[in-house]
């Protein structure tokens, strides 16, 4: 922190990756702690809205107030312990866009093999193994705040597979397919009308989701114009 007045440094503090202090020049001066929440230099547990956070065990102190809602198994973990790309500002992060910062992760990963972000999983035959690539990003529940993110990576691999010229055709054709089979997983599940179209409208989101971000000229364009609360 700088003094506006006289360009002097008032305070400076150093973390490391959990937010452990590992220096602090002027301990007191402002409240201000890691990631922008409210450190207490009594007990080191840092506020973020609706829970504290402690550097030391990198772990919230408190249960997810919206439980696996959250999206992650383990109710105290922080940022799906990837602090180097996510934030919390609020103690509940957004499910969907830890989601897809897992997925963007992987791309990133495939890119640097050489390959295309989709390097050792073809997208034309993505309809089959679209859930091999979540679970191989860490993406356990494949239906994350309403979206199916296994109709996201089919179309966004089908848009990019064919610089953007599928993209429509590959909305209104995954949304019959997501249609249809929509109605036989609620068949079998036995859970109606309402569970069909619940359904139906998550496969719908997932798909549009991927033309979006093929639009957006890729995942990690997307994330920093539509998940900036949680991504770093």
């Amino acid at each position: 922190m700088v003094n506006a007045g006289t360009g002097e440094v008032a305070q400076r503090v150093e973390y490391d990756v959990w937010g452990k202090v590992v220096s602090d020049s002027n301990p007191g001066f402002q409240p201000f702690g890691f990631a922008g929440g409210l450190y207490d230099q009594h007990t080191g547990f840092v506020r973020f809205g609706a829970r504290d956070y402690d550097p030391e065990t990198g772990r919230w102190t408190a249960k997810d107030p919206i439980r696996f809602a959250g999206g992650d198994t383990n109710l105290y973990g922080y940022v799906a312990n990837d602090p180097v790309n996510f934030v919390d500002v609020n103690g509940m992060i957004s499910a969907l866009c830890e989601a897809l910062q897992k997925i963007n992760n992987l791309q990133q990963e495939q890119m640097k093999k050489g390959g295309s972000i989709f390097n050792d999983f073809d997208p034309l035959t993505m309809v089959t193994h679209e859930q091999d690539f979540l679970s191989a990003a860490g993406v356990s529940n494949f239906t994350v705040d309403g979206v199916d993110l296994q109709y996201t990576v089919v179309t966004h691999g089908f848009a990019e597979r064919t610089h953007g010229a599928g993209a429509v055709v590959a909305t209104i054709g995954f949304g019959y397919y997501s249609t249809l089979g929509s109605a036989v997983s609620a068949y079998r599940r036995g859970v109606g009308f309402d569970g069909w179209l619940d359904d139906a409208a998550a496969d719908l989101r997932g798909s549009n989701l991927g033309v979006e971000i093929w639009a957006s000229g890729g995942l990690s364009e997307y994330l920093k114009s539509n998940c900036s609360d949680c991504n770093k």
